[in-house]
């Protein structure tokens, strides 16, 4: 979640594009029933942001069975668009999603190394 936020939004809570919102850049467009069912109704409330994207991103790796890059495509493109455009294709990946499997390589070193600098 963390390498999400840091692609998405470099860690600024009021990110926003032209239709994406905060530090999982939500679009509340395609998220209104999802939205609705946790309960969120201000998607800039940095709070609300992470716990859509979280539900967001455990669905889409509960849908490609824990498979961590297509569910990030699919986080990235929707899983209509990844599906068309990635997945029908023999892709099981986009740029977007190696971008933040790496991230997240990186941020699980720096953490390992903080807690064996404590010890």
């Amino acid at each position: 979640v963390l390498a999400v936020i840091e692609t998405e939004s470099g860690y600024k809570w009021d990110a926003e594009s032209s239709i994406a919102y905060g530090y999982m850049q939500i679009v509340p467009a395609c998220h209104y029933d999802r939205m609705e069912r946790l309960g969120v109704y201000d998607i800039k409330d940095p709070y609300q942001n992470i716990k859509t994207g979280i539900d967001y991103l455990a669905e889409m790796l509960k849908k490609y069975d824990g498979n961590y890059k297509k569910a990030l495509t699919a986080y990235r493109w929707g899983a209509t668009g990844a599906d068309r455009d990635y997945f029908s294709k023999g892709q099981e990946s986009c740029k977007y999603a190696d971008m933040v499997m790496g991230r997240a390589e990186r941020i699980k070193e720096q953490l390992e190394g903080t807690e064996n600098e404590a010890n």
